[in-house]
């Protein structure tokens, strides 16, 4: 006789028959090793317990605590007793030199077994956790490739051509001519460079963060102290307000005292050697002195004083001795005496507004420009003091713009001047003789002249050559422009007005690693109506003539250097654009016969893709396509 009897574990179940005699011993299932018990009986006798039947029954052992019907009655009976459980001691291990079959029962003894509710589900886990495996596998190899056909240093090439740290404002120049002071931005704000003109060795000696709205605000230069053992410089340190003052070392930069003024300062210069002038936003007038000055009387004390609340007109501060200072008010030249604390007013035009003064301590002329009240006529006028019949008298300045400067002694003046809505600098003899104009561009053909004034602000300049500012040296003897030539970023020319030599002091951006200017190919081609078209394209870096390349034609056309049409090339893809390099504009894209007549030409390159020429713009750019 055999008892009967399932396997207890719920992923298992293994029915199991063995001899009356093993009745209440131990024994591992043959199917998953899991100890079990054997049932003391092969069968169970009970009575049905419904009241009006009492049916006599007799079950296998296997069905011990379970439910089943009763033959007489039919309702559901559970039969006395529990299931069969597995003994809960130490699970067994195989002894030395057991058989591999038996080993394998052993550990699948150990797996936990899933939920009852989970089974059903065992084959859709797996076949999720397969999909998985094979999108990741898939997705992998895709970015692999991607990542295979990408440029090296792709990100580090981003980050150098999209940023080339754009020179903000005029440099400042010591009194011996060696050492410059520059502002560009760089990764974390407005750094301020010391450079030596020897060597051209650079140095970034202070930081403003964060940089102002407009950039140019975040460091202001007050240049060197007569004896050039000095420099002073404001910055932006806390919130955006610049009212951090730094007196450096004139050598190193290295700063020396620093102090914070009540309001943000407009502009600044040094008075003697121990002492700057500072104007504030407020149009207040403030004396610092790093020791007490009897020579300025009242404004004489250790420190930061207060000098005189100046009109909300004033601007453009100059000392013109070592106790006085010249300013513009009210469109007139005034003059402060800080010894006596006097005020005089030294013209008194009604018809013009002044700007750009500046003062020639060799001479004693002042020099200013006058904007007519009516005519708006631009022009470009000396102040003589010593002049009793006529003082005020307009310089033979053709297409004078902005900031007027002396040249050394009597010799001239520099300013910059417009032509064809583009700004160069002018150097010239006040006498009429000819003038040195550098950084000239071509006037703009009529249709493109009009608004293109409007880009004049934007970080890059438009234009083959392009001015942005300039100052002169303490002697007059040099300028240093803050120009761009053939459509590359800002950079510092040095201008030897003597020689007339122009060198570059500070480059265009500091010496590329992973990419390189890519020099734009002029190029035409006739479209279907018989009409010239320009285009120009830049080919990829490194190109080699036996590949093929992708193409991006950009409806949006660069004005000027831009990093865009850079990036694309130096990461190996043609950037093409349908106008003259350097002629664009934004709200003008090309038309759609042009756009297809350049295409036509550029697929009949042998190496580009065909099968790869992407078109990109927005908004008005794509209106046809």
């Amino acid at each position: 006789m055999d008892i009967k009897f399932n396997c207890s574990n719920p992923g298992c179940q293994r029915r199991i028959s063995v001899d009356v005699a093993l009745a209440g011993q131990s024994l591992a299932c043959p199917a998953c090793a899991t100890s079990l018990r054997v049932p003391v009986s092969a069968n169970i006798k009970f009575n049905c317990p419904a009241a009006d039947c009492g049916q006599h029954m007799v079950v296998d052992v296997a069905e011990a605590g379970r439910f089943v019907r009763c033959p007489a009655c039919d309702k559901p009976v559970r039969v006395p007793g529990d299931p069969p459980k597995p003994i809960v001691a130490q699970t067994p291990v195989s002894a030395p030199g057991s058989s591999p079959v038996a080993k394998a029962a052993v550990l699948t003894s150990r797996k936990r077994a899933l939920p009852p509710a989970l089974i059903p589900f065992r084959r859709l886990l797996l076949g999720w956790g397969l999909g998985a495996v094979l999108c990741a596998l898939v997705l992998g190899g895709l970015r692999l490739r991607a990542w295979a056909a990408l440029p090296p240093h792709l990100d580090a090439m981003l980050e150098e051509t999209y940023f080339h740290g754009e020179i903000l404002t005029a440099p400042a120049i010591n009194q011996a001519g060696t050492a410059l002071l520059y502002v560009r931005t760089v990764e974390t704000g407005v750094g301020l460079f010391l450079v030596d003109l020897g060597t051209l060795a650079r140095s970034q000696i202070a930081l403003a963060k964060p940089a102002d709205h407009d950039r140019g605000g975040a460091v202001k230069l007050f240049g060197w102290s007569p004896h050039d053992e000095m420099l002073a410089f404001t910055t932006i340190q806390d919130g955006q307000e610049n009212r951090h003052v730094v007196i450096g070392d004139g050598t190193t930069g290295k700063e020396i005292n620093a102090f914070d003024t009540p309001k943000p300062v407009v502009t600044g210069a040094w008075l003697t050697a121990n002492s700057l002038v500072l104007l504030d936003e407020t149009h207040r007038l403030y004396v610092y002195n790093l020791q007490p000055d009897l020579r300025l009387g009242q404004y004489g004390g250790h420190g930061l004083v207060s000098a005189r609340q100046l009109d909300r007109s004033s601007h453009d501060l100059v000392p013109d001795s070592d106790t006085s200072v010249a300013y513009l008010e009210k469109d007139n030249l005034w003059r402060l005496n800080l010894a006596s604390g006097q005020v005089f007013q030294l013209t008194h035009l009604t018809n013009a507004t002044l700007d750009g003064l500046d003062y020639n301590p060799a001479t004693g002329k002042y020099l200013f420009g006058s904007v007519a009240a009516v005519t708006k006529q631009r022009q470009l006028c000396q102040y003589d003091p010593r002049s009793a019949q006529a003082p005020i008298r307009p310089l033979n300045c053709t297409n004078y713009e902005v900031k007027g400067r002396w040249l050394p002694g009597d010799q001239g003046v520099a300013y910059v001047g417009l032509a064809g809505k583009r700004d160069y600098l002018s150097v010239t003899s006040q006498y009429g003789d000819p003038a040195t104009n550098l950084f000239t561009a071509a006037p703009l053909t009529p249709w493109r002249e009009l608004g293109y004034g409007a880009l004049a602000g934007d970080a890059f300049p438009e234009g083959r050559q392009v001015v942005r500012t300039f100052s002169a040296s303490p002697k007059r003897d040099k300028l240093y422009v803050v120009a761009a030539m053939n459509y590359e970023p800002l950079a510092i020319w040095e201008y030897d007005v003597a020689s007339q030599q122009l060198r570059n002091v500070v480059p265009v951006k500091e010496p590329l690693r992973y990419s390189r200017f890519i020099t734009p190919v002029a190029a035409c081609v006739t479209n279907q109506h018989g009409k010239i078209i320009d285009y120009y394209y830049l080919p990829p870096a490194g190109m080699d003539p036996r590949k093929k390349y992708p193409v991006v034609v950009d409806q949006f056309t660069d004005v000027g250097y831009l990093p865009n049409s850079q990036f694309i090339a130096n990461a190996g893809m043609f950037f093409v654009a349908v106008c003259p390099y350097g002629q664009g504009r934004g709200e003008f894209p090309p038309a759609t016969e042009d756009t297809l007549a350049v295409y036509d030409a550029i697929i009949k390159n042998p190496n580009v893709n065909p099968k790869q020429i992407y078109l990109i713009g927005e908004s008005a750019a794509l209106p046809n396509y």
